[in-house]
């Protein structure tokens, strides 16, 4: 199987960077997380080290969803391209099985720290994948929160890679904007309620430095598949697993 990202490269003109610091911004059940896994699928699928620091739930049930979307990670973990940063087994009262982890999730120092470490042993050209800001909204200063977006973005592409993270739409205007500020590039998504079912909608709202399509895509998050485009009635099979 081999991942793609012809959706986002189509999208962007010149194709999507190869270094920045990407927010994926929607609303609870949007779709943010299945993205999130899918672009790391896709990377890990490139060849590309990756590094998942996991703040929601336990890295094994990260593990189990991917799973159950077609992306089994087992061997990318075996051969030593994929890491966890646990920040969340300690707030649920329970020691990680993870190399990586954290004694509490608001110590953003010790998470720069543990994912330095992860880094250097990953390589060049690791990509960081955080889900999600919504602990630290509630519990920290949003200028440290920015700050350590701003640095671990700056550290992710210095060695060439991408620094993906995301976060709900109900936090703090102010503080969005500033979380905007800090970030290349912003991918939106959305859940539209209709007769029927929810549907979910992906936008490229920007990439600095580089034009790109403003355009609407309707997506389904499919079991097995991951996430499968809308395009003209046409499902374009982009963030998902390819033969």
């Amino acid at each position: 199987y081999q991942a793609t990202v012809n959706v986002l490269d189509d999208l962007v003109e010149g194709g999507f960077p190869k270094s920045a610091t990407i927010m994926i911004l929607g609303p609870s059940a949007s779709g943010k997380t299945v993205l999130l896994e899918n672009l790391m699928y896709a990377s890990l699928c490139k060849g590309k080290s990756c590094a998942f620091i996991a703040t929601m739930q336990f890295p094994f049930e990260v593990r189990k969803e991917m799973k159950a979307l077609g992306f089994d990670t087992s061997e990318h973990e075996k051969e030593g391209r994929l890491a966890f940063v646990d920040c969340y087994s300690a707030a649920a009262g329970r020691t990680s099985d993870e190399e990586y982890f954290v004694p509490s999730v608001t110590d953003l120092t010790r998470v720069g720290t543990e994912l330095s470490t992860c880094l250097e042993s990953l390589g060049r050209g690791t990509e960081v994948f955080l889900d999600s800001l919504a602990p630290w909204v509630a519990a920290i200063k949003s200028e440290f929160i920015v700050s350590f977006v701003h640095a671990t973005g700056a550290k992710v592409k210095g060695e060439e890679g991408r620094f993906y993270f995301t976060v709900g739409t109900s936090i703090d205007k102010e503080f969005l904007t500033k979380i905007d500020e800090a970030s290349d590039g912003v991918i939106e998504l959305r859940l539209l309620e209709t007769e029927k079912e929810p549907r979910r909608q992906f936008t490229i709202r920007k990439i600095r430095g580089r034009k790109h399509s403003t355009r609407s895509l309707d997506f389904s998050i499919v079991e097995g598949k991951g996430i499968v485009f809308q395009v003209r009635g046409i499902n374009l099979p982009s963030l998902r697993k390819r033969r």
